[in-house]
C-alpha cells in the first residue's frame, strides 16, 4: 500500500525521521486489518503561536478501507511523537473495530 500513502506537514518542517515513523506505523496497522487500500496522514501546528504558547502538534490520519474512510483526529499535543502515538493508537482502535464488524463479531 506504500504507493497510495500520503504524507503531509503543514506549519511544520518536513522531517525524514518523522515521515520514517509514520511510514512504519502505517505498516504496523496493516497487520490488524489487510485490506486497507489509502492512507493519508497530516501533521500539523498552528500557523502562528501566541508569545510564549508552547507549540502544539495535531496529526489526522485518513484510513480509507473497503465500504468507508475512518478519520482519526487526535488531541493536541506539545510533543509531536506523543501526537504521533495518540492518534496512531486512535487509528488501530478504530480499525480494529471496523474488522470486527466486517467479520461479525
Amino acid at each position: 500500500m506504500d504507493s497510495s500513502l500520503k504524507i503531509s506537514f503543514h506549519n511544520v518542517p518536513h522531517s525524514d525521521a518523522v515521515e520514517t515513523d509514520i511510514r512504519e506505523r502505517v505498516a504496523k496497522l496493516e497487520g490488524f486489518f489487510d485490506r486497507i487500500v489509502g492512507c493519508r496522514v497530516v501533521v500539523e501546528a498552528p500557523a502562528k503561536n501566541l508569545e510564549g504558547a508552547a507549540a502544539s502538534f495535531a496529526v489526522k490520519i485518513e484510513i480509507a478501507v473497503p465500504g468507508q474512510d475512518i478519520v482519526v483526529k487526535a488531541t493536541p499535543s506539545p510533543d509531536l511523537h506523543s501526537a504521533l502515538a495518540q492518534s496512531f493508537d486512535a487509528a488501530k482502535r478504530r480499525l480494529k473495530t471496523h474488522a470486527e464488524r466486517r467479520r461479525g463479531l
